[in-house]
Order: C-alpha cells, then sequence, then structure tokens
C-alpha cells in the first residue's frame, strides 16, 4: 500500500454537530407547518418544496456524510433533486389552476 493509500483509509473527518442539524430540521419543520396559515396557495407551495429540498440537503450532507465525499459522488443526489425539480415543475401548474371541490360527487357509480 503506498502512503497516499493509507493517507486516505485513516483520513478522518470528523462529525457534524448533529444537535445543530436536529435544531435546524426541527425549524424547518414548524416553518412547513406554518404554511397552513398563508392563504396564498402559491407562496405556501413554494415554501413547503423549498423547506423539504433544504431538509433533504441537510440530511444527505450531514446524516449520510456528503460533504466529505468526492463531487462525482454528489451527482447522485444532485441527479435525484433535479427530477424533483422538474417533477415541481410539471405539477405546480396544476395545483394552481385546477380547484379540488370536495362537495363534488368526482366517482360515477357513488
Amino acid at each position: 500500500m503506498s502512503s497516499q493509500q493509507a493517507q486516505k483509509v485513516t483520513e478522518y473527518h470528523g462529525h457534524p454537530n448533529y444537535f445543530k442539524v436536529y435544531i435546524a430540521l426541527v425549524v424547518l419543520l414548524f416553518v412547513s407547518l406554518g404554511t397552513d396559515l398563508i392563504h396564498m396557495r402559491g407562496l405556501a407551495l413554494t415554501i413547503l418544496w423549498a423547506t423539504a429540498l433544504v431538509k433533504a440537503w441537510l440530511v444527505a450532507q450531514n446524516f449520510m456524510h456528503l460533504k466529505y465525499e468526492p463531487w462525482v459522488m454528489k451527482l447522485i443526489p444532485i441527479s435525484g433533486v433535479l427530477c424533483l425539480i422538474v417533477f415541481y415543475l410539471s405539477v405546480f401548474p396544476d395545483a394552481q389552476l385546477v380547484q379540488l371541490n370536495h362537495e363534488l360527487k368526482l366517482l360515477p357509480w357513488k
């Protein structure tokens, strides 16, 4: 084993401050819950998606230790996030334009 390989094996990056990450996740949870008080649907959905992405990023960076990985390994979760953004942009107009009326009977057999 060369000295470079030995150095990579023994390299220790430490642990993130899990308590700070936990507090950030709890705060973001309450921000998500607070969107129920916002009566503008588009703003509420944008805040919900943004907090979901930030929470996912915090978990991936700290609990999955992706911030210590090389950039190539980060491409895998980034591609998933890009797929979520494409999904969001394709679903957002329907969430804005289609009003669901729960009093309507949508099923023909009822």
